[in-house]
């Protein structure tokens, strides 16, 4: 049996669905406190400079993402086959943009901005979130008050911790939504999870003393699926999802929705943003959601368990890269000032970079990939995922990988690739 431990500060924040999974699984696992004033001496020896972290005999995974779906997986919390494993993904990255939502509020620090911010979370942004999840729920097809089939999964749990964090701001958040409700009950009611509930963390930041964790003792759609991506005319969020079709030689439909279109089409999407893949009609959301479904369904998701969360680490990871661009990006559109643009670039351009750039490399050193790919033998959705970050980067600076011999070399695997050349020389210009 493998052995665990969890390495995060002594809060709930991103480690605590980590923690809900093992829990729920009644698994025990070690955990490993880091105090906020040791932190700077433990942050370079970190796989991505960030908590949380999880040990698996030994083996560091990062990415909070990557080491809960890898958990649930081997725990059977993830869903039953590839598309039972998609529909939790997409509750599970929901609850995520929900938790940035909220830390935009919890981070402030001005306390004037502050108590506005906590007027929206009340206001717009819980009833914003309840809607969502309400309609994932109702559009799953789960049974017994779950997200996804008959059973506990991720979903649930992940949907569990996020909306913990609202009701403390609103008791009666879940007063519209009934089936939501119902959900939560059945996760406060499960065997393994009611003590460990009671005894958890009490807030995000505001630790109370951990108990010791409890020791508790494929169905794939046909290949003759047709797809639909729905998109914005943009690299973007939607541009892995591309990749992976265009590596399996996979036809597709791409819609693109223009400005124009796309408030009326808005509410008909599940979670009211793009991009959306249709699957013999089902509607699938969430961009890595989709990426990670696809990547399963054409064998790109990388080999067990273990090497799908080594594969998992490098596409969240370019996830970040990308969110980081996209503020830098806002910031530089509402700029006028050509001086104050140039500073913002130059910004970017000699921090987040190379930043990031050593992260991958530290990546494709240490997860045991072979022939230059960064897991396995042969190319995987982790491979074009820094592939397609690095082609926004390196239009802002085409020098950004000379100090980094291995990703240029990674870049050039995927560039060879036949099917991703054709595509990437037909692929229309665009900077985002």
């Amino acid at each position: 049996m493998s052995k665990y431990k969890l390495i995060f500060f002594p809060y709930r924040g991103r480690g605590e669905l980590v923690r809900l999974t093992f829990m729920a699984a009644g698994v025990e696992y070690d955990e490993e406190i880091i105090e906020k004033k040791e932190w700077p001496k433990f942050k370079s020896k970190m796989p991505t400079e960030q908590l949380p972290v999880l040990e698996v005999d030994g083996r560091r995974l990062a990415q909070s993402l990557a080491i809960t779906r890898y958990l649930a997986r081997e725990f059977g919390l993830a869903g039953q086959g590839n598309l039972g494993q998609c529909l939790v993904d997409m509750v599970v990255d929901t609850a995520a943009d929900a938790f940035k939502e909220y830390l935009k509020y919890h981070n402030e620090t001005d306390e004037d901005k502050k108590a506005e911010l906590q007027k929206k979370v009340v206001a717009e942004i819980t009833p914003q979130f309840a809607r969502i999840f309400q309609n994932l729920l109702e559009n799953n097809d789960g049974t017994n008050d779950c997200f996804v089939g008959s059973s506990l999964t991720l979903a649930d749990l992940a949907f569990y911790e996020v909306f913990t964090h609202f009701l403390g701001h609103n008791s009666e958040a879940l007063k519209d939504f009934p089936k939501l409700a119902a959900n939560r009950k059945m996760v406060e009611e499960n065997k393994n999870l009611k003590q460990y509930l009671t005894n958890r963390y009490d807030s995000i930041i505001n630790p109370r003393r951990l108990q010791q964790p409890q020791r508790h003792a494929h169905i794939s759609l046909s290949s003759m699926s047709t797809y639909k991506l729905i998109y914005f005319d943009a690299r973007a969020r939607a541009e892995l999802i591309r990749l992976v079709f265009a590596a399996a030689g996979q036809t597709y439909t791409d819609e693109i929705v223009n400005d124009t279109e796309w408030p009326a089409l808005k509410p008909k999407m599940p979670t009211g943003q793009l991009p959306v893949l249709e699957v013999d009609g089902k509607q699938l959301s969430q961009s890595l959601a989709i990426a990670r479904y696809l990547a399963r369904e054409f064998d790109m998701a990388g080999q067990g368990n273990l090497e799908q969360c080594l594969v998992d680490q490098v596409v969240e990871t370019a996830a970040d890269g990308f969110n980081e661009f996209y503020e830098y990006y806002k910031l530089n559109e509402q700029e006028k000032d050509t001086d104050k643009k140039e500073e913002l670039k130059k910004a970017f351009v000699s921090d987040a970079v190379p930043k990031f750039a050593r992260i991958f490399t530290t990546f494709i050193e240490n997860s045991g990939g072979k022939n230059g790919y960064f897991v396995g033998a042969k190319l995987t959705i982790a491979d074009m995922a820094c592939h397609d970050i690095f082609t926004t980067f390196l239009l802002l600076n085409p020098d950004a990988l000379n100090d980094f011999p291995k990703l240029a070399a990674n870049r050039q695997k995927v560039e060879e690739n036949e099917k991703i050349k054709e595509y990437i020389a037909k692929r229309p210009e665009n900077s985002i």
